[in-house]
Protein backbone atom coordinates (compact mmCIF):
# COMPACT_ATOMS: atom_id res chain seq x y z
CA UNK A 1 0.00 0.00 0.00
CA UNK A 2 1.19 3.66 -0.55
CA UNK A 3 3.32 5.65 1.95
CA UNK A 4 2.02 8.55 4.21
CA UNK A 5 2.54 11.36 1.55
CA UNK A 6 5.42 13.45 2.34
CA UNK A 7 4.82 17.21 2.81
CA UNK A 8 5.25 19.65 -0.27
CA UNK A 9 7.22 22.54 -0.18
CA UNK A 10 5.60 25.75 -1.47
CA UNK A 11 7.80 27.98 -0.15
CA UNK A 12 10.70 30.31 -2.76
CA UNK A 13 13.34 32.03 -1.79
CA UNK A 14 13.55 35.75 -3.80
CA UNK A 15 16.80 34.25 -5.23
CA UNK A 16 14.81 31.49 -6.72
CA UNK A 17 11.81 33.10 -7.75
CA UNK A 18 14.56 35.69 -10.00
CA UNK A 19 16.20 32.62 -11.38
CA UNK A 20 12.61 31.24 -12.46
CA UNK A 21 11.56 34.27 -14.01
CA UNK A 22 14.86 35.00 -15.96
CA UNK A 23 14.69 31.01 -17.26
CA UNK A 24 11.05 31.69 -18.37
CA UNK A 25 11.83 34.96 -19.96
CA UNK A 26 14.28 33.45 -22.23
CA UNK A 27 11.62 30.80 -23.60
CA UNK A 28 9.25 31.40 -27.03
CA UNK A 29 5.78 31.10 -26.19
CA UNK A 30 5.76 27.59 -27.15
CA UNK A 31 8.76 26.32 -24.73
CA UNK A 32 6.58 28.85 -22.07
CA UNK A 33 3.11 26.78 -22.63
CA UNK A 34 5.44 23.31 -22.51
CA UNK A 35 6.54 24.39 -19.69
CA UNK A 36 3.81 24.65 -17.70
CA UNK A 37 1.98 21.32 -18.78
CA UNK A 38 5.21 19.67 -17.46
CA UNK A 39 4.51 21.71 -14.30
CA UNK A 40 1.20 20.78 -14.28
CA UNK A 41 1.52 17.54 -14.78
CA UNK A 42 4.05 17.29 -12.02
CA UNK A 43 1.48 18.59 -9.84
CA UNK A 44 -1.19 16.39 -10.86
CA UNK A 45 1.26 13.25 -9.92
CA UNK A 46 2.36 14.52 -6.64
CA UNK A 47 -1.63 15.53 -5.83
CA UNK A 48 -2.31 11.48 -6.68
CA UNK A 49 0.66 10.41 -4.83
CA UNK A 50 -0.58 12.40 -1.67
CA UNK A 51 -4.39 11.15 -1.83
CA UNK A 52 -4.53 7.91 -4.01
CA UNK A 53 -3.44 4.42 -3.12
CA UNK A 54 -0.89 4.42 -5.79
CA UNK A 55 1.01 1.44 -4.95
CA UNK A 56 -1.83 -1.15 -5.39
CA UNK A 57 -5.93 0.24 -5.99
CA UNK A 58 -5.72 3.68 -6.74
CA UNK A 59 -8.54 4.49 -4.63
CA UNK A 60 -8.71 7.67 -2.12
CA UNK A 61 -6.29 7.12 0.67
CA UNK A 62 -7.30 8.46 3.98
CA UNK A 63 -5.74 11.65 2.97
CA UNK A 64 -8.14 12.05 0.38
CA UNK A 65 -10.94 10.70 1.61
CA UNK A 66 -11.00 12.91 4.32
CA UNK A 67 -10.61 15.86 2.21
CA UNK A 68 -13.35 14.70 -0.44
CA UNK A 69 -15.98 13.93 3.00
CA UNK A 70 -14.84 17.53 4.06
CA UNK A 71 -15.83 18.99 0.93
CA UNK A 72 -19.57 17.36 1.06
CA UNK A 73 -19.50 18.56 4.42
CA UNK A 74 -19.04 22.21 3.21
CA UNK A 75 -21.53 21.37 0.38
CA UNK A 76 -24.23 19.98 2.83
CA UNK A 77 -23.99 23.33 4.93
CA UNK A 78 -24.66 24.94 1.95
CA UNK A 79 -27.47 23.51 1.20
CA UNK A 80 -28.50 23.97 5.05
CA UNK A 81 -28.33 27.71 4.41
CA UNK A 82 -30.32 28.11 0.90
CA UNK A 83 -32.90 25.15 1.69
CA UNK A 84 -33.52 25.36 4.98
CA UNK A 85 -32.99 21.80 5.87
CA UNK A 86 -32.10 19.49 8.77
CA UNK A 87 -28.22 19.19 8.81
CA UNK A 88 -27.21 15.63 9.02
CA UNK A 89 -30.29 14.11 8.04
CA UNK A 90 -29.88 10.13 7.27
CA UNK A 91 -28.77 10.93 3.46
CA UNK A 92 -25.23 9.90 3.50
CA UNK A 93 -24.55 5.75 4.50
CA UNK A 94 -21.04 4.15 5.00
CA UNK A 95 -19.54 0.66 4.67
CA UNK A 96 -16.58 -0.09 6.18
CA UNK A 97 -15.34 -3.51 5.04
CA UNK A 98 -12.38 -5.08 6.57
CA UNK A 99 -10.53 -7.85 4.20
CA UNK A 100 -10.66 -10.67 7.11
CA UNK A 101 -8.72 -13.05 4.61
CA UNK A 102 -5.72 -11.17 3.67
CA UNK A 103 -3.42 -12.83 6.20
CA UNK A 104 -4.84 -16.49 5.58
CA UNK A 105 -4.82 -15.42 1.67
CA UNK A 106 -0.98 -14.18 1.51
CA UNK A 107 0.31 -16.80 4.28
CA UNK A 108 -1.09 -19.93 2.05
CA UNK A 109 -0.92 -18.67 -1.65
CA UNK A 110 1.78 -15.61 -1.44
CA UNK A 111 1.96 -11.90 -1.84
CA UNK A 112 0.17 -11.87 -6.05
CA UNK A 113 -2.45 -13.84 -4.49
CA UNK A 114 -3.18 -11.68 -1.47
CA UNK A 115 -3.04 -8.57 -4.53
CA UNK A 116 -5.59 -10.16 -6.63
CA UNK A 117 -7.42 -10.18 -3.40
CA UNK A 118 -7.10 -6.41 -2.77
CA UNK A 119 -7.86 -5.75 -6.02
CA UNK A 120 -10.85 -7.39 -6.52
CA UNK A 121 -11.82 -5.96 -3.28
CA UNK A 122 -11.44 -2.84 -4.27
CA UNK A 123 -13.16 -3.15 -7.71
CA UNK A 124 -15.81 -4.83 -6.55
CA UNK A 125 -16.44 -1.89 -3.69
CA UNK A 126 -16.05 0.78 -6.76
CA UNK A 127 -19.15 -0.67 -8.41
CA UNK A 128 -21.98 -0.21 -5.81
CA UNK A 129 -20.35 3.86 -5.63
CA UNK A 130 -23.14 4.61 -8.07
CA UNK A 131 -23.86 8.31 -7.53
CA UNK A 132 -21.91 11.63 -8.30
CA UNK A 133 -20.79 12.52 -4.87
CA UNK A 134 -19.92 8.87 -3.92
CA UNK A 135 -16.53 7.94 -2.67
CA UNK A 136 -14.66 4.95 -2.11
CA UNK A 137 -11.19 4.50 -0.71
CA UNK A 138 -9.09 2.12 1.29
CA UNK A 139 -7.55 2.96 4.89
CA UNK A 140 -5.73 1.29 7.22
CA UNK A 141 -6.58 0.72 11.17
CA UNK A 142 -3.44 0.31 13.24
CA UNK A 143 -2.77 -2.44 15.78
CA UNK A 144 -1.55 -0.05 18.51
CA UNK A 145 -4.37 2.46 17.85
CA UNK A 146 -4.27 4.23 21.19
CA UNK A 147 -8.01 5.16 20.69
CA UNK A 148 -9.69 1.63 18.73
CA UNK A 149 -10.71 2.08 15.41
CA UNK A 150 -9.70 5.35 14.47
CA UNK A 151 -8.27 5.60 10.78
CA UNK A 152 -5.21 5.97 10.14
CA UNK A 153 -2.50 4.93 7.94
CA UNK A 154 0.48 2.80 8.25
CA UNK A 155 1.48 0.23 10.92
CA UNK A 156 -2.05 -1.96 10.08
CA UNK A 157 -2.76 -5.29 10.91
CA UNK A 158 -5.52 -5.53 8.14
CA UNK A 159 -6.42 -3.19 5.37
CA UNK A 160 -10.01 -1.91 5.84
CA UNK A 161 -12.28 -0.37 2.58
CA UNK A 162 -14.73 2.18 2.62
CA UNK A 163 -17.55 2.86 0.47
CA UNK A 164 -19.33 6.35 1.20
CA UNK A 165 -23.12 6.79 -0.40
CA UNK A 166 -24.77 9.86 -0.87
CA UNK A 167 -28.49 10.00 -1.35
CA UNK A 168 -28.93 6.44 0.38
CA UNK A 169 -31.46 5.07 3.18
CA UNK A 170 -31.08 1.79 4.89
CA UNK A 171 -33.10 -0.19 2.61
CA UNK A 172 -30.23 0.80 0.30
CA UNK A 173 -27.32 0.28 2.32
CA UNK A 174 -28.43 -3.22 2.44
CA UNK A 175 -28.79 -3.66 -0.95
CA UNK A 176 -25.53 -2.21 -1.65
CA UNK A 177 -23.73 -4.56 0.62
CA UNK A 178 -25.68 -7.36 -0.86
CA UNK A 179 -24.33 -6.67 -4.15
CA UNK A 180 -20.83 -6.20 -2.95
CA UNK A 181 -20.66 -9.60 -1.44
CA UNK A 182 -22.47 -11.39 -4.57
CA UNK A 183 -19.81 -9.69 -6.65
CA UNK A 184 -17.05 -10.69 -4.53
CA UNK A 185 -18.28 -14.04 -4.33
CA UNK A 186 -18.27 -14.41 -8.01
CA UNK A 187 -14.60 -13.05 -8.21
CA UNK A 188 -13.64 -14.85 -5.41
CA UNK A 189 -14.98 -18.17 -7.36
CA UNK A 190 -12.99 -17.01 -10.29
CA UNK A 191 -9.55 -16.77 -8.20
CA UNK A 192 -9.98 -20.09 -7.66
CA UNK A 193 -9.00 -21.20 -11.09
CA UNK A 194 -5.27 -19.68 -10.00
CA UNK A 195 -5.45 -20.56 -6.49
CA UNK A 196 -7.55 -23.15 -5.36
CA UNK A 197 -9.47 -23.26 -1.76
CA UNK A 198 -9.08 -19.49 -2.00
CA UNK A 199 -11.84 -17.72 -0.01
CA UNK A 200 -12.91 -14.04 -0.22
CA UNK A 201 -15.12 -12.16 2.65
CA UNK A 202 -15.72 -9.75 4.29
CA UNK A 203 -16.31 -8.48 7.59
CA UNK A 204 -18.68 -5.34 7.52
CA UNK A 205 -20.32 -2.52 9.29
CA UNK A 206 -22.93 -0.22 8.46
CA UNK A 207 -24.55 3.04 9.55
CA UNK A 208 -26.06 6.39 8.27
CA UNK A 209 -24.68 9.44 9.44
CA UNK A 210 -27.24 10.96 12.24
CA UNK A 211 -28.44 14.10 12.96
CA UNK A 212 -26.53 16.91 13.18
CA UNK A 213 -23.25 14.77 13.05
CA UNK A 214 -20.63 15.66 10.53
CA UNK A 215 -19.99 13.90 7.55
CA UNK A 216 -16.12 13.00 8.43
CA UNK A 217 -17.02 11.57 12.24
CA UNK A 218 -20.01 9.54 10.62
CA UNK A 219 -17.00 7.84 8.93
CA UNK A 220 -14.56 7.71 12.10
CA UNK A 221 -18.03 6.26 14.09
CA UNK A 222 -18.24 3.88 11.49
CA UNK A 223 -13.95 2.89 11.58
CA UNK A 224 -14.42 2.66 15.62
CA UNK A 225 -17.45 0.53 15.02
CA UNK A 226 -15.97 -2.40 12.94
CA UNK A 227 -12.88 -2.51 15.15
CA UNK A 228 -14.88 -3.05 18.07
CA UNK A 229 -17.64 -5.48 16.56
CA UNK A 230 -14.50 -7.43 15.39
CA UNK A 231 -12.72 -7.41 19.21
CA UNK A 232 -15.99 -8.33 21.18
CA UNK A 233 -16.93 -11.25 18.48
CA UNK A 234 -12.96 -12.28 19.13
CA UNK A 235 -13.39 -12.47 22.69
CA UNK A 236 -16.64 -14.38 22.37
CA UNK A 237 -15.12 -17.04 20.26
CA UNK A 238 -11.85 -17.11 21.87
CA UNK A 239 -8.50 -16.00 20.53
CA UNK A 240 -8.52 -17.57 17.02
CA UNK A 241 -7.43 -15.29 14.66
CA UNK A 242 -9.81 -16.70 12.19
CA UNK A 243 -12.84 -15.63 14.21
CA UNK A 244 -13.33 -12.58 14.27
CA UNK A 245 -15.41 -12.35 11.05
CA UNK A 246 -18.86 -10.64 10.71
CA UNK A 247 -21.63 -12.27 9.78
CA UNK A 248 -23.01 -12.16 6.19
CA UNK A 249 -24.30 -8.55 4.95
CA UNK A 250 -22.63 -6.71 7.95
CA UNK A 251 -23.78 -5.68 11.38
CA UNK A 252 -25.48 -2.05 12.11
CA UNK A 253 -24.22 0.45 14.24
Amino acid sequence: MSEDPQPINTEFSAAEVHSKVEELSGMGKEQVALHVLEVEFENMKLRRQAYYDTALTFLLNKTGLIEELDAIEVSSEKSVQVEGEQRGSSDIGYIVADAVDLHLVNNTYGQDAGDLYLLDIASTASLIARRENDLVTTVKIPSSASRPGIAARGGARSDEFVVVNSGVDREGLDERVGIWERILKERGTEAQKRYPGIKYSLSIVKTLRRPGEKVTDGFVRAMSSLHIAKEERKSREGQDQTKDELPAGGIWV
